[in-house]
C-alpha cells in the first residue's frame, strides 16, 4: 500500500491532501499511517457503519449500480468482469463529470499532472524544428 500511495501521491505537491477512508486493514496498518505523516498527508478515518461519510465512494457506488449492475443480468463472474472493465473505461475516458468542469477523469488527470515542469532537460533546437507529441499517462510524460 505503501508503494501505491508513493507512487500516487508523491512527495512533491503544492496542494494539501486529505486522505478519507473506512477503518480496513490496508488503511489502519502502522506504515500507511507512518507513511503518511512523514509525507504530511491529512488521514481521516470514517466512523465504523457511517457510509455517509465517504459521500465520493458512495456517490459512485450509487452511480455504479444504477448505470450497470441494475441493467444487467451478469452469465458469469467473467461476464460481469467483463462489463464492470467496458464500464469503468467509459466513467474515467468518455463520460463527462460535471463535478470536475464537464472533462472525463482522464483529461482532469492529464490537465493536472502535466502541467508540473519536467526532470529533463530542455532541448537546443528551436522549437519550429523540432516536432514532438506528448503523451501524459499516469504521471509519465513521454515524448515522441
Amino acid at each position: 500500500m505503501v508503494w501505491l500511495l508513493r507512487h500516487v501521491i508523491g512527495e512533491n505537491r503544492e496542494v494539501a491532501i486529505t486522505i478519507r477512508n473506512d477503518n480496513g486493514s490496508q488503511f489502519i496498518a502502522q506504515s500507511v499511517r507512518k507513511y503518511l505523516k512523514e509525507i504530511k498527508v491529512n488521514h481521516e478515518f470514517t466512523h465504523i457503519s457511517t457510509p455517509e461519510e465517504n459521500a465520493y465512494i458512495e456517490a459512485f457506488h450509487s452511480i455504479l449500480e444504477r448505470e450497470l449492475t441494475s441493467r444487467y443480468e451478469f452469465d458469469s463472474f467473467f461476464h460481469a468482469e467483463m462489463k464492470i472493465a467496458q464500464y469503468m473505461f467509459t466513467y474515467n475516458n468518455i463520460r463527462k463529470h460535471g463535478a470536475i468542469g464537464l472533462k472525463t477523469p482522464q483529461q482532469a488527470w492529464n490537465e493536472y499532472f502535466c502541467s508540473f515542469p519536467t526532470d529533463r532537460q530542455q532541448s537546443a533546437v528551436e522549437p519550429e524544428v523540432r516536432l514532438s507529441l506528448t503523451i501524459c499517462w499516469r504521471m509519465k510524460i513521454f515524448e515522441i
